[in-house]
Formats: C-alpha cells, structure tokens, sequence
C-alpha cells in the first residue's frame, strides 16, 4: 500500500512541475509578426455602357433597345481581342396618378479587354448610341497566376526579427541575448491563421 501511495505523490508532483512550466513559458512567450507586400499594376479594362429609352408604346420601345443593342454588339464583336456579353434588360411602366402614362426600358453592354487602347477606341465608337455606365482596371488572372506569391520564405524569415528584438538594451526591447524559436507560419494575403487552408500552407 506504501509503495503505491508514493507513486501517486510522485506522478501528482511531476505533473504539477509540468504544469508549472507550461505556465511559467507563457511569460517569456513572444509572437512576431512580419509582412511582405508587392504592386501590380492592373492590365484588364472593363466598360459597361448602356442604351436607354422611354417611349408610350411598350412594343416601339423593346424594337428600340433591340435595335441599339444589335448595332452595338455586331461593332463590338468584330474585335476577337474584346470579350463581350450583355447584361439583364429591363422594362418598367411610369405611372402618373395609378395611370400608366410611359414605358422605361434598358440594357447593359459589358465588355472587357486587356487591349485598353483597343478598347477605348470601341468604347468611343459605341458612344454614338450608347451611353458609358461603369469604367474600371483589374488585374488579370493570368497575370495573377505569373507572379510569386511575396509569401514563401523558410523557417528562418524571422530570425533576424528576432536577435534584433531581443538584443536591444534594456528599456527598448527585451534585453536577452538568448532565445529561442518555437515555430513559423507563412500565409498568403487576406488568410487568417486558424480558418483553415491548404496543405503546406504554415511551417512549423
């Protein structure tokens, strides 16, 4: 009974020194952080214009923007280099007193191109019967998937963050010639450690 009783002291003591200094390495604990950016300019234009009108006549009004958007789509389309679709069309009554006195009607011309000059100039062109809703720049998948993510670096990214944070003198930084590295994570933009990922994503 002696023997058993003093086995059990002993685990319970050895588990509470364990315990301890789990507890006493949370002090010394430091978690640093570095960042890497890069610029990419954007290579993608896209333009979407519109065609508009508003006549009594519902039927006049849908041969109207039919007609526009023929026009526009077969001047658009005569450039293999420019992507083009056509957005929703949409027509609604303008009512006056619950009376239905006019008929609105739209439609979206959409259209993109990594030729911005190209673009610019059909853009010009479709401006005779279309009127320019949107205009922005993007970069382009392909030009996404040629760059190096600026993440991929080894276990030793910050080890020189690290001897430069410790080594500095008392009062500006945390005065230990002496350190250690428990571990490194390398995750891409806009990922938050602990949400998931892929494979190989941190390195421990």
């Amino acid at each position: 009974m002696m023997p058993r009783l003093l086995l059990l002291i002993c685990a319970l003591i050895s588990s509470s020194t364990l315990l301890a200094d789990d507890n006493d390495r949370q002090y010394n604990l430091v978690r640093l952080q570095a960042q890497q950016s890069e610029s990419v300019s954007n290579d993608t234009m896209h333009v979407t214009l519109n065609t508009y009108a508003e006549m009594k006549n519902a039927s006049k009004l849908a041969a109207r923007i039919n007609g526009d958007m023929e026009w526009a789509l077969a001047l658009a389309k005569q450039d293999p280099a420019i992507k083009v679709r056509t957005g929703g069309y949409q027509t609604w009554p303008v009512t006056r007193k619950d009376v239905t006195s006019t008929w609105r009607g739209s439609q979206d011309l959409i259209l993109e191109s990594l030729d911005t000059e190209r673009l610019s100039e059909l853009t010009g062109k479709l401006q005779a019967k279309l009127q320019v809703k949107s205009m922005n720049f993007t970069v382009s998948d392909e030009k996404r998937r040629c760059r190096k993510p600026p993440y991929r670096c080894g276990p030793g990214c910050l080890q020189g963050t690290c001897r430069h944070c410790c080594q500095q003198p008392v009062g500006q930084g945390l005065s230990h010639r002496r350190y250690q590295c428990l571990g490194s994570r390398a995750t891409p933009a806009g990922h938050v450690p602990g949400t998931g990922g892929h494979p190989g994503d941190g390195l421990q």
